[in-house]
């Protein structure tokens, strides 16, 4: 059930170039589904901004913890935040992930901050599928930091800008592991030009998936309609009401943007 509440900071801390992870405390339990997000609401002194959407990275006893990177004015803000201090969180919203019965090879691809949305699916799947491969793909080595785990699931690294890793994109490193470990199901989360190409590359191999779509908006709640998404059916899907996980085929992908 979506509510807001107040949440109190417990570590607002950075672990790599640019990324930080935020942990909070809402003031009542909340238990969101895997692939779900919030609206924070972010201020600071007499700046008031809309609520930015985040998708959930962890969950800790009463805790949730909120993966992100600094791109802009809302998450510059919202990285000064200390230990103590309070935001509002709306939520959990929108449509989560689901595991259809005929997956037991399963592929997850993570692009940047989108292993935020991928993780929590990521380990809740290493107990119910017989094999799991993640792809995890960032712009430089800097920007990886420690995941802790479970031991079922393969991890799988790239970076553009580095030979330490597999150097090249995600996808080109997803393509490699389709054709070597031949996977029956896709998830994946990261940049819209990531997920475009994901999609190409699915239906290339005949691979079924899903994807969270991550996309600005301005409610979280289907009143703004910013978050518009072109369906294949005609018209527009709405991230934060019809998604923002949908089925890759759900999605006009030619005519995203």
């Amino acid at each position: 059930m979506r509510r807001a509440v107040r949440a109190k900071v417990i570590f607002n801390q950075r672990l790599a170039k640019d990324i930080f992870l935020l942990k909070v405390e809402p003031e009542e339990k909340l238990t969101p589904a895997f692939g779900q997000f919030f609206m924070l609401k972010i201020t600071s002194g007499k700046e008031l901004l809309l609520a930015r959407p985040f998708s959930w990275f962890r969950i800790d006893k009463s805790c949730i913890e909120f993966l992100y990177q600094v791109v802009g004015k809302g998450t510059f803000l919202l990285s000064k935040f200390c230990a103590g201090e309070e935001l509002t969180l709306l939520g959990p919203l929108g449509r989560g992930f689901w595991l259809r019965d005929d997956a037991r090879k399963v592929l997850l691809v993570a692009g940047g901050v989108g292993i935020s949305g991928i993780y929590a699916w990521a380990e809740e799947l290493a107990k119910r599928v017989s094999e799991i491969f993640l792809v995890w793909g960032v712009r430089s080595k800097e920007q990886f930091f420690p995941l802790r785990l479970s031991d079922r699931i393969n991890l799988y690294q790239a970076t553009e800008l580095s030979s330490t890793y597999f150097k090249g994109l995600a996808t080109e490193l997803a393509e490699k592991v389709i054709s070597e470990k031949e996977p029956d199901y896709l998830y994946a989360c990261g940049p819209r030009a990531m997920l475009k190409s994901l999609a190409l590359l699915a239906k290339k191999h005949n691979l079924s998936g899903q994807v969270l779509y991550e996309e600005r908006m301005g409610c979280g709640l289907g009143a703004c309609l910013a978050c518009a998404v072109p369906a294949r059916s005609g018209g527009y899907l709405h991230t934060c009401s019809d998604g923002p996980v949908f089925e890759f085929d759900e999605i006009d992908w030619e005519r995203v943007k």
